[in-house]
């Protein structure tokens, strides 16, 4: 009775008694926003945010101020007589010589900056884009590892459950020996019966160990209470609704904004022909103007024009650039449709593989319970009452299994479709 309860623990609960309070994948999906990769990602959209800002403030007019004191040991200067007035002091070099410079230069027409400032925003995106990208490949992987972990433990149970089996048969099948009532064959059989369950045991243990390591390195949580899987059987939904708004894929966004940054990159070009215009204002402030004022200013407007065949090959590679990442970014819409079309064939798939791994349940429990009444009443073999039992723990980890592939797949198409379309 005792592998019984055992048995039927391990289709409700995985085969392990769980602790009050289980991890949920939740946990682990938030522990993966902590990761080294993701943090640097963040860091490099920070990168791209300052050029961005810096790419802006370039088009600000800047301001320069400039002050000098000099000590001067022999002053320089004269008297001017004026017969109508007081004489006129003119100071050309004053013992403590003071002066300022305040300066102001603004950029009124430049067109290529205008564009690199595009660049730079589009840039921006691209590294948002690239944060979520390598977000969602995290997430991926911390998925696999989690169902693999709770796939793991419910096997696990199961192996051990199909190694007391497999002892158990053997040694009654030595006692049938003894009996004469069995061959040396079929002793032999059991052992290596044993042995493959052994086998299985450690494998299923080595399955769960590796995979807790893996979301422990993934997200910092410790795995040590995997929940009871959902059993959800809901249809998967149909697949047009998932294949719109494909430009929020992060994948796609990342490379529609690497296409923007290429076309902002890259300008026409007559952009070439149209020179540079700055302006520029300067004031100076001094106590030794000798014949000239104490304050003066001066404003300037300064046209740059260059031009240069190497500039013009460079342009022309840029528009080539560009070309090629909006071909990129054609190519990333593609495979993101390829990719949830195939999410979604598997999603369906291991929805019909747990739905049959239940109804295999059902049968190999009704078939166990009949084995143990038959058993009771002597119109059964204890052989064939283990191989029953044997059958019932399989089918329990085979569904297990089953509904872990199906909540690893939703989770899969739920990734590969955009936010919303679920």
């Amino acid at each position: 009775m005792k592998h019984i309860v055992i048995a039927s623990l391990c289709v409700v609960a995985a085969g392990a008694a769980a602790p009050a309070r289980s991890q949920t994948v939740d946990e682990f999906l938030e522990g993966a926003r902590q990761h080294p990769s993701v943090a640097a990602a963040e860091a490099e959209a920070d990168v791209a945010r300052t050029s961005a800002r810096g790419a802006r403030f370039a088009l600000l007019p800047s301001v320069e101020v400039d002050g000098t004191y000099a000590r001067n040991q022999y002053p320089q200067g004269f008297t001017v007589p004026s017969a109508t007035g007081p004489d006129r002091q003119v100071t050309i070099v004053a013992r403590d010589q003071v002066s300022a410079t305040f300066a102001s230069r603004v950029t009124l027409v430049d067109i290529v900056a205008w564009r690199r400032l595009s660049a730079t925003d589009a840039s921006l995106d691209s590294a948002d884009a690239n944060t979520d990208v390598t977000l969602r490949a995290l997430e991926r992987s911390v998925l696999t590892e989690y169902y693999r972990w709770v796939g793991g433990t419910a096997l696990l149970a199961s192996s051990e459950e199909q190694l007391d089996v497999a002892r158990d048969a053997h040694r009654l099948m030595a006692v049938r020996l003894e009996a004469g009532l069995a061959t040396p064959i079929d002793v032999e059989r059991a052992a290596l019966d044993v042995l493959t369950a052994e086998q299985r045991v450690v494998e299923a243990r080595q399955t769960q160990i590796q995979a807790s390591r893996a979301l422990e390195l993934l997200t910092g949580v410790t795995a040590a209470a995997p929940p009871e899987l959902p059993e959800d059987t809901a249809p998967v939904g149909p697949l047009e609704p998932l294949l719109t708004d494909l430009g929020a894929i992060p994948d796609v966004a990342l490379a529609d904004a690497r296409a923007r940054a290429a076309d902002a990159g890259a300008p026409p070009l007559w952009y070439a022909f149209v020179p540079r215009l700055d302006g520029s204002f300067r004031e100076e402030l001094t106590n030794a103007p000798a014949f000239g004022r104490r304050a003066r200013w001066t404003l300037e407007l300064q046209a740059t024009w260059s031009l240069d065949l190497a500039s013009l090959q460079t342009l022309r590679g840029n528009m080539a650039t560009a070309s090629a990442a909006h071909s990129r970014a054609r190519a990333a819409s593609l495979a993101a449709q390829d990719a949830i079309s195939r999410a979604h064939v598997q999603a369906e798939t291991a929805l019909a593989r747990a739905n049959t791994a239940t109804a295999q349940l059902d049968l190999a429990r009704h078939t166990f319970e009949l084995a143990r009444i038959e058993l009771g009443a002597g119109r059964l073999t204890p052989l064939s009452y283990f191989q029953a039992r044997r059958d019932f723990a399989d089918a329990a980890a085979n569904r297990v299994s089953a509904f872990a592939e199906l909540a690893l797949a939703r989770h899969l198409l739920r990734l590969s479709a955009a936010a919303g379309s679920l």
